[in-house]
C-alpha cells in the first residue's frame, strides 16, 4: 500500500517502473524477487521506525508552497543528517564525500552543505560511530535483512532497480552500504552483491567499488 504520511514498502515485478513512487510517498523500501513476504516483514518493521529530521525549507529541493505551509517538505528529501552528539571529528565523511559537501566548523560542528550534497550516503558507510544517518537506512535495517535472508543478497541502487528486472533489495545508492554488511552477507551465503548499473559514470562510488561482489 502506498502511504503519503509515512514510508511505503513496495514489492515490484519484472520491469515495473518505480520512478512514480518518488512523487507518491515520502520514502519507500523496495524489493524485486521471490521472497516478498520475507522482505515485507523486515521492511515494514523499519518503515514504522524511520526518524525524519527536519531540514530548513531552503534545503528541500522539491518543496511546493503547500509543503512549506504544512511542513511536508521534511519528507521530500532522503538525505544525510549528522548526529553531532556522536561525532568524533575523525574527518572520514569529509574525506570521502565526492561532492565536497561536508565541512567541519571550528572542530565543534559537522555541517552538510545540502546545496552540494548528492545524497549518495557514502559518508554513512564510512562513519565509524554511526553519527551519519539516512531515513532510507534506519538503524538495524540492513543488518536484519542480512540476518534473515534465505538466499544470497543483492543490493541494487536506484539506477539498477529502474534500468533492469533483476532481483534485489533497493537502496538509494550502493555507496551508502557499509562494507561490513556485505562481508556478513557473503559469510552467510557464500556471496553477496551490490550493483550500480551506471558503473564508473557516477561519482558516489564506495571505497569497495572494485569489490562489489563479496
Amino acid at each position: 500500500m502506498i502511504r503519503r504520511d509515512k514510508p511505503s514498502v513496495i514489492v515490484v515485478a519484472g520491469r515495473e517502473n518505480i520512478t512514480r513512487y518518488s512523487s507518491q510517498t515520502p520514502l519507500y523500501f523496495a524489493y524485486r524477487g521471490s521472497y516478498a513476504d520475507w522482505f515485507k516483514a523486515v521492511a515494514e518493521k523499519y518503515a514504522e521506525l524511520v526518524d525524519w529530521t527536519p531540514l530548513p525549507p531552503a534545503e528541500a529541493r522539491e518543496a511546493t508552497r503547500r509543503d512549506f505551509l504544512t511542513g511536508g517538505f521534511i519528507r521530500l528529501r532522503d538525505t544525510v543528517v549528522i548526529d553531532q552528539s556522536k561525532c568524533i571529528w575523525c574527518g572520514l565523511c569529509a574525506d570521502y564525500c565526492p561532492a565536497s559537501a561536508i565541512e567541519y566548523v571550528e572542530r565543534k560542528t559537522v555541517k552538510v552543505k545540502y546545496e552540494s550534497c548528492i545524497d549518495c550516503g557514502l559518508c554513512n558507510s564510512v562513519c565509524p560511530v554511526d553519527a551519519v544517518k539516512m531515513p532510507s537506512l534506519p538503524d538495524g535495517y540492513i543488518a536484519d535483512l542480512v540476518k534473515t535472508s534465505r538466499r544470497p543478497l543483492k543490493f541494487i541502487c536506484d539506477y539498477a532497480f529502474e534500468d533492469g528486472d533483476e532481483e534485489g533489495v533497493r537502496v538509494k545508492c550502493i555507496a551508502a552500504i557499509p562494507k561490513q554488511y556485505l562481508y556478513l552477507a557473503a559469510a552467510k551465503h557464500g556471496t553477496a552483491y551490490a550493483h550500480c548499473s551506471r558503473g564508473e559514470s557516477v561519482r558516489c562510488g564506495p571505497p569497495w567499488r572494485n569489490g562489489q561482489r563479496g
